[in-house]
C-alpha cells in the first residue's frame, strides 16, 4: 500500500510541478552531484570574469526525525493533496510507536509526535513536500538542495553587497525554519 500511495503522490507532485528544480534529492533523473555541478559551473564561470562567489552550506538538524507532521498535513491541504491519499498519510504518520531491539531484547515502546519513519519509501517524498515552499531568495542568489542539505550562493564583484544579500536570504530562511519547525545545525562544520 505504501508503494502505491508513494507512486500516486509522485505522479501528482510531478504533474503539478510542486518540487522546485533546485531540489535534487530523492527524485528520478536527479543525482547527488547535481547541486555540486551547478555550484562548480557558476564558480568557474564567474572566476573567468574576475568575480567572486560566496557559498553557505546549510544542514537541518534531524530534519526527518523532527519533521512537523501537522505542518506537513497543512501544506498538503494547501497543495490540494486530499482524499484517500491525504487520509492514508495522516493515519500513517499518526500515533506511531517504536521499539529498539538489541539481540533478542526489546526496549519499552515509545511514541513520537513528529518525524517520518526511517527507511520508509514515502518519507523522502513527504520531506520534499515540506520543502516545496522554501523561501525565494534574492534575485541573484541561487540555491540547491540534496535531501536535507542546502547550499545558497551569490556571485559578484562587491563582497560587502554579496554578504548583505546573503544575510537577508539567511534571515528569510531562518524565519521560514521557525514557522515550519526546522532547526539549522549551526555546529556542523
Amino acid at each position: 500500500m505504501e508503494k502505491m500511495v508513494t507512486d500516486r503522490l509522485t505522479w501528482f507532485i510531478n504533474k503539478h510541478q510542486i518540487i522546485k528544480p533546485s531540489h535534487a534529492g530523492f527524485r528520478k533523473h536527479f543525482s547527488t552531484s547535481d547541486p555540486v555541478i551547478r555550484l562548480k559551473n557558476e564558480i568557474s564561470h564567474v572566476i573567468n570574469e574576475g568575480h567572486i562567489t560566496v557559498a553557505i552550506f546549510i544542514d537541518f538538524t534531524k530534519a526527518f526525525d523532527l519533521l512537523w507532521i501537522d505542518g506537513l498535513l497543512l501544506k498538503m491541504m494547501q497543495l490540494n493533496i486530499k482524499g484517500n491519499i491525504f487520509h492514508w498519510i495522516k493515519n500513517f504518520l499518526s500515533n506511531r510507536t517504536y521499539k529498539v531491539k538489541i539481540n533478542e531484547t526489546f526496549s519499552k515502546s515509545y511514541a513520537t509526535e513528529n518525524g517520518t519513519p526511517q527507511g520508509s519509501v514515502i518519507s523522502p517524498l513527504l520531506f520534499l513536500i515540506m520543502l516545496h515552499d522554501f523561501p525565494n531568495l534574492s534575485k541573484y542568489t541561487s540555491d540547491a538542495f540534496f535531501a536535507d542539505d542546502c547550499t545558497i550562493w551569490r556571485s559578484g564583484t562587491n563582497i560587502e553587497q554579496i554578504v548583505y544579500h546573503l544575510q537577508q536570504d539567511l534571515n528569510n530562511i531562518a524565519a521560514w525554519c521557525s514557522k515550519w519547525g526546522f532547526i539549522i545545525n549551526i555546529k556542523k562544520q
